[in-house]
C-alpha cells in the first residue's frame, strides 16, 4: 500500500507542478508512454486510478465531447494544496487514496451477480457473526416479494375479471351505437378519395334532409347530438378544403360558427349552411 500511496502522491504532485501549460492531458501522461523524463512512469492501471480519484475529488474535468483527456482543475488551488498535504501525511489510512489490485478486479455493478459474490465473499464473516440477523433479513425479503406477488396477480385478475364482466354489460344499444360510429367511419375513409365538389354536394343534400326532418319532429337536445355527430367535423374539413383552393365564403363561416354549443338547433341555419355549400360547389369542376 505504501507504495501505491507514493505513486498517487508523486503522479499528483507532477500533474500540479504542470498547470498552467494549457494542455489537455491523457492518462499516458502518466505512464512510460511519456517521454518527459519526470513523468511518473505509472503502469496503465495506476494511471487511470489515479485520474479516477482526481475526477472524483473535482481536481481534473474531462473534455465535454466526451474524449478520455482531463484539464487541471487550476481555479481549485487550495483544494490541490489541502489533497496534497494529504497524502503526505503518514497517518491518513483513506481507503479512496489506496489504489490496491483488490479495488481494481472488483466487478462492475453491470455484472450483479459478479458483483454480489465479490462483497459476499469479502464480508462473509461478518455474514457469519450477524447470522440471526441475516436470517431475518432474508425471511422479511421473502414476505415481502411474497406479498408484492400475491397483491400484483390478485389485482391483474380482479382487473381481468372485471373487464370481462364490463364486456358483457354491454346492450345492444351500445353495439349499434358502435356499428353507426364505424359506418361513419367507413365513410369518412371512402370520401378522403372522393372529389370535394361530389363530397360537398352530398353533404348539402343530408343537411337538407336532416334539417326536414327535426322540423318535424322537434327535440332540442337530440337533434343537437345528431347534428354533431354526423355533419360538425365534415363541414370543418369541407370549409378548409375550400380555403386550400382559394374558395372562400364569410357567410358560411359566419353562420357555422353561430351554431357551435347554442339550442336550440336552428333548422334554418343548417338549411343556409346546404345552400353556401352548393354554391361553392358549383363553382369546382367535376375533378375538383
Amino acid at each position: 500500500m505504501a507504495r501505491t500511496k507514493t505513486n498517487l502522491l508523486r503522479a499528483a504532485e507532477w500533474l500540479w507542478s504542470n498547470r498552467g501549460n494549457n494542455l489537455w492531458c491523457g492518462r499516458d501522461v502518466l505512464t512510460a508512454a511519456n517521454k518527459d523524463e519526470t513523468a511518473p512512469r505509472l503502469t496503465l492501471v495506476e494511471a487511470q486510478s489515479v485520474f479516477k480519484i482526481l475526477e472524483e475529488r473535482g481536481l481534473i474535468f474531462q473534455a465535454e465531447d466526451g474524449r478520455p483527456v482531463y484539464h487541471l482543475h487550476e481555479a481549485k488551488v487550495r483544494e490541490w494544496n489541502d489533497f496534497l498535504s494529504e497524502l503526505k501525511r503518514p497517518e491518513n489510512k483513506d481507503k479512496s487514496l489506496n489504489l490496491s489490485s483488490d479495488e481494481e478486479k472488483k466487478p462492475d455493478i453491470t455484472e450483479p451477480w459478479k458483483f454480489a459474490w465479490h462483497h459476499i465473499s469479502k464480508n462473509c464473516r461478518h455474514l457469519r457473526a450477524a447470522w440471526i440477523a441475516v436470517a431475518a433479513l432474508a425471511v422479511i425479503a421473502f414476505l415481502v416479494g411474497w406479498l408484492l406477488a400475491w397483491n400484483i396477480v390478485v389485482a391483474s385478475k380482479d382487473a381481468t375479471i372485471e373487464k370481462w364482466r364490463s364486456a358483457a354489460e354491454i346492450t345492444e344499444k351500445d353495439n349499434e351505437k358502435l356499428s353507426r360510429q364505424n359506418q361513419e367511419l367507413k365513410s369518412a375513409i371512402t370520401d378522403s378519395g372522393t372529389p370535394l365538389k361530389k363530397r360537398s354536394l352530398i353533404l348539402a343534400t343530408q343537411l337538407i334532409e336532416f334539417a326536414r326532418h327535426w322540423k318535424s319532429k322537434p327535440d332540442d337536445v337530440e337533434s343537437y347530438d345528431e347534428f354533431e355527430k354526423r355533419f360538425t367535423s365534415r363541414i370543418e374539413k369541407a370549409i378548409g378544403d375550400f380555403d386550400e383552393i382559394g374558395q372562400h365564403s364569410d357567410s358560411l363561416n359566419k353562420t357555422f360558427s353561430s351554431m357551435r354549443g347554442v339550442l336550440p338547433l336552428q333548422m334554418d341555419k343548417v338549411e343556409a349552411i346546404a345552400v353556401e355549400l352548393q354554391l361553392l360547389a358549383k363553382k369546382l369542376s367535376d375533378e375538383n
